[in-house]
């Protein structure tokens, strides 16, 4: 079952990008769907050269049997949490944003998700240590400096390059496809789109009501956004289920559809302006990248995937600081030998 609505957003200072909602009830992947109906559209105006007609897509779904995460990786997809993928055309996002898109995509779904829990008063429940803020350090670079942390923090992190963490647990994380017309898909981007028939796929995962509290140490329920099916080993995950309110009933499908809307928004809204926008001097990107630290949990350790997988945990290293291009730079704690790390995929 779909519904589809079509919803061209109130105006803002500066022009957010039009969105179609596709709704489905179970599916197999809300970022097959949106690659799917890419492609019918790219097939019914194969005339067309102008962005404005092609507005983004925001596709849900109330479950998936098959999400899909990094590295190809299948996720259990129950009901009651948020399953979104973002079509965006690439004509509509800058050259400059997209070395460091990963990142401002975090701080947008970050944002999306604590605006949404500071509505419901959940903020005060949580007990978190000082705040960070990022300083530069030279070379471009920004790394975590301590601040005093007033009531109302942020307590949602960001784990390098896509996750979203609470007092280390996960809570969410996301994806980044390409797409085009001939069916081609790219991790990150990789096929460099920017033709009117070339679109960069967002998929977002954010778990609202499950895992429960009591799932937290089943072995099932490790993974990011949702559960993970094989039972790869990962970071113990957690659920805004979990930070509500003690006097407010749990959150509902239409909170996790809310929600979902909400994080739409945030993230269209940060490719508002012309898509010709230059960044010669670099400035807009370090923004992203200072954004980016600023939100970054640096306590916690991460871990390598060892082989590429989520099957034991490899060698542990911690976050040090961003680099201009929003590389992150990690210390081995046993040897103090650094490196610089840009695609990796850490736990």
């Amino acid at each position: 079952m779909r519904c589809t609505s079509a919803k061209l957003a109130d105006a803002p200072p500066i022009r957010r990008v039009a969105y179609v909602h596709h709704h489905f009830g179970a599916i197999n992947s809300t970022m097959v769907a949106a690659a799917e109906l890419l492609q019918e559209s790219w097939a019914a105006n194969h005339e067309a050269q102008d962005s404005a007609r092609r507005p983004a897509l925001m596709v849900t779904a109330t479950e998936q049997s098959h999400g899909r995460g990094t590295h190809g990786r299948t996720w259990l997809s129950p009901v009651g949490n948020v399953y979104l993928t973002i079509a965006v055309s690439a004509l509509d996002i800058p050259q400059w944003l997209r070395p460091v898109l990963p990142l401002a995509m975090g701080c947008a779904v970050r944002d999306a998700v604590q605006r949404f829990l500071e509505a419901q008063g959940a903020v005060t429940r949580v007990s978190m240590p000082p705040c960070v803020a990022s300083t530069a350090v030279g070379d471009g670079a920004f790394a975590p400096c301590a601040k005093s942390q007033p009531a109302t923090c942020a307590q949602i992190k960001l784990k390098w390059p896509n996750d979203l963490l609470v007092d280390g647990r996960k809570l969410g994380g996301m994806i980044i496809e390409s797409c085009t017309s001939d069916g081609g898909r790219g991790a990150n981007g990789s096929n460099r789109p920017g033709g009117p028939n070339q679109a960069f796929l967002i998929g977002v995962g954010v778990n609202v009501s499950h895992p429960r509290k009591d799932d937290c140490n089943s072995p099932m329920s490790f993974g990011a956004s949702v559960i993970h099916a094989d039972g790869g080993q990962g970071r113990p995950p957690t659920s805004l289920a979990q930070w509500w309110p003690r006097d407010e009933a749990a959150p509902s499908d239409e909170a996790a559809l809310s929600l979902a809307k909400n994080i739409t928004e945030a993230v269209l809204d940060e490719f508002a302006g012309e898509a010709s926008t230059v960044d010669p001097q670099g400035i807009r990107r370090s923004a992203v990248v200072r954004r980016f630290a600023d939100h970054a949990d640096w306590d916690c350790l991460v871990y390598r995937r060892r082989d590429g997988t989520d099957r034991g945990r490899g060698p542990a290293v911690r976050p040090q600081r961003l680099t201009e291009w929003g590389h992150l730079v990690v210390v081995d704690p046993q040897t103090g030998v650094e490196e610089e790390l840009c695609a990796d995929y850490l736990l």
